[in-house]
């Protein structure tokens, strides 16, 4: 199946969920299925514009993204340059670590003014949280357009910033240090993950499903995953976080080859406690 062929079945496909209807809501299903809106191609993402575009799901000033060409697409660079400056700029003297924040290019245009094209470049954090916004102008010189957004930094927010840094860093040399005299955190008992990190880990009740049922359903979905043979899962070694959940606590299990955690098969699972599968990473999941 060629990229377009791709497209077109996802268009149709989404299309059919929603009653012929396709608009912003379905922005989230549509990250589900190819990934972070701002890591798809130019391709994907001028794909994806166009069908909110078709759909009539666009107003003033909204970023329709389309292809660059190739000559354009040499800007890159130049224009990171520019906005790497912007960006340092307007967090200088601040909490947040500019250099942590990852930019993200996306082209095409404002709408409604399609013969304006312009580079958009987003900085974001890990939790993807948009700190810094800028558009450049794609014609020479580059010029980085008036009024780029950044995320409000007051200043609670940066005492609560560097508290919170803080605490992490309390807790990570505490992890340390405990794994250094018990092992690796995850090799531990549940009762002494809860009793050093409260509120994080948790001890099952007796509602839940037991740690060895855990552990069976986890076994039975890695094979299923993987393929491999009854004595070859006999060599696999099962550890777990029993993780707080406001809503449902469930157990966080990674498999290993090794008895000391060390050597992850980058499989892992989590089950709710009445054995319901949340979410399985790696194998042909992941």
């Amino acid at each position: 199946m060629t990229a377009d062929e791709k497209d077109a079945a996802l268009s149709d496909w989404l299309k059919a969920q929603f009653d012929g209807e396709v608009n912003a809501n379905h922005y989230n299903l549509m990250t589900r299925l190819n990934g972070y809106f701002e890591d798809w191609s130019y391709a994907d993402m001028a794909w994806y514009s166009k069908m909110l575009l078709d759909a009539g799901e666009v107003w003033e000033g909204r970023f329709i993204s389309t292809i660059p060409s190739a000559e354009i697409q040499k800007q890159g660079d130049a224009v990171l340059s520019l906005t790497d400056q912007a960006l340092h700029h307007a967090f200088d003297g601040t909490s947040v670590d500019a250099d942590s924040l990852t930019a993200h290019l996306l082209y095409g245009y404002q709408y409604p003014d399609e013969s304006t094209h312009l580079w958009c470049v987003h900085y974001r954090d890990q939790d993807l949280f948009l700190w810094f916004e800028s558009f450049v102008t794609d014609t020479e010189p580059l010029r980085m357009l008036p009024g780029p957004y950044i995320a409000p930094i007051p200043e609670q927010f940066n005492v609560a910033l560097e508290e919170n840094s803080r605490r992490n860093e309390e807790r990570r040399a505490t992890r340390e240090q405990l794994e250094e005299e018990r092992g690796l955190l995850i090799t531990w008992t549940f009762e002494q993950q809860a009793e050093q990190f409260p509120g994080i880990y948790g001890i099952p009740d007796t509602s839940d499903i037991s740690a060895d049922e855990a552990y069976k359903i986890a076994r039975k979905a890695y094979q299923d995953a993987t393929g491999i043979s009854e004595h070859e899962l006999e060599e696999i070694y099962c550890y777990s976080y029993f993780i707080v959940d406001e809503e449902r606590s469930y157990y966080a299990i990674t498999m290993f080859y090794d008895q000391e955690a060390t050597l992850s098969t980058e499989f892992s699972i989590q089950i709710f406690g009445n054995g319901e599968i949340k979410e399985v990473f790696g194998g042909n999941n992941g």
